[in-house]
């Protein structure tokens, strides 16, 4: 197989959606969660960098948490969007309205970012303390940062660390305004 790399390809947005059969199942994914494993095994192979997204559902507490970012880890993924579950229309998935945390007519907020079905094995903000907590575990391991270091520029560097410092702005917002919902 021709190296990835070599054809100008070294990194791609993968939806890797969930770790668990039983998740992909509840998002219609009509696959399963070892389809998603071996094609990160493949991309690493040929050198080609994954940005994955999770789909971080409102069943999960710290212990899965922590079993996402272990395997994200495993798999050698450090680029990674995590979306709390969104029930958008198209994607089949309904919650009851008692469920539901942020309400249907709200469009601003329903971006894929806030936390818009009740977890419910965390409160809200630690719900939205374990997303921003799992980002900072995968994202600032020490060979991560110095692969970062020695790959990019001072300039990319920079803006790399504001765009961290952004998500992490966004997140305390998050974890502020659900505190006081609460």
């Amino acid at each position: 197989m021709k190296d990835l790399a070599e054809i100008g390809l070294n990194t791609v947005i993968v939806g890797f959606e969930s770790f668990s059969d039983k998740e992909l199942d509840l998002y219609n994914k009509k696959t399963d969660s070892n389809i998603y494993k071996k094609t990160m095994e493949i991309l690493k192979e040929n050198n080609i960098d994954v940005y994955a997204t999770i789909i971080v559902s409102p069943e999960w507490g710290k212990a899965e948490f922590k079993n996402m970012v272990i395997n994200l880890k495993k798999l050698g993924i450090y680029y990674v969007n995590l979306q709390p579950l969104t029930p958008l229309p198209a994607t089949e998935i309904s919650y009851p309205e008692d469920q539901m945390v942020i309400k249907r007519e709200e469009y601003d907020l329903w971006d894929l970012a806030h936390v818009s079905i009740r977890p419910t094995k965390l409160s809200i903000p630690d719900y939205y303390r374990e997303i921003l907590k799992a980002y900072n575990s995968i994202l600032f391991q020490p060979k991560v940062l110095w692969m970062y270091i020695k790959t990019y520029s001072i300039k990319m560097l920079y803006k790399m660390y504001m765009g961290s410092v952004r998500v992490t702005k966004q997140y305390n917002i998050k974890i502020k305004e659900a505190e006081q919902n609460a």
